[in-house]
């Protein structure tokens, strides 16, 4: 299996995943009881906290529905080229660590725009987001193992 996004969750015990199928009933999860919802290129596989897996093709799934949880998206594209992303939403900058020479951070905004970019050519990296609005932003980081982007929300 090849993951393709890794949904991490932050829930409540009120917070549940609904997954509509096709052609037999709702499913329905409490959303603390599931530790990692995974996407690849055929399946979509719900890993809950007790250690069981449920897993649905594509084409049986006609809807997921979420009520009320707080999700973050990951990429997850190779588990060998390790970096590490995060916003410091007191210094209001992205910080980069990798295994490897970054060769570029890029920033972009939902509509595809490049906002901000850096060429470090070293294991780190800083942006400010100072001069940003509040919103939701894509950063890549391309190293010497690929490109790994990933979604974060400015404060």
């Amino acid at each position: 299996m090849s993951v393709v996004w890794l949904l991490q969750l932050s829930a409540r015990a009120q917070d549940y995943l609904n997954v509509v199928k096709t052609n037999s009933p709702m499913e329905s999860f409490s959303l603390d009881n599931v530790a990692k919802i995974l996407f690849d290129e055929d399946n979509i596989y719900i890993k809950q906290s007790n250690g069981n897996i449920s897993d649905y093709s594509y084409d049986n799934v006609a809807m997921f529905t979420f009520l009320n949880p707080t999700i973050t998206v990951n990429d997850i594209l190779d588990k060998s080229n390790s970096v590490d992303i995060f916003y410091s939403v007191l210094l209001n900058e992205v910080n980069v660590k990798s295994s490897s020479p970054i060769k570029n951070v890029s920033i972009y905004n939902m509509l595809g725009r490049l906002v901000t970019k850096k060429t470090p050519n070293s294991q780190t990296a800083r942006l400010s987001l100072q001069s940003l609005p509040t919103g939701l932003y894509i950063v890549s980081v391309l190293n010497a193992e690929g490109r790994i982007s990933k979604k974060i929300i400015k404060n």
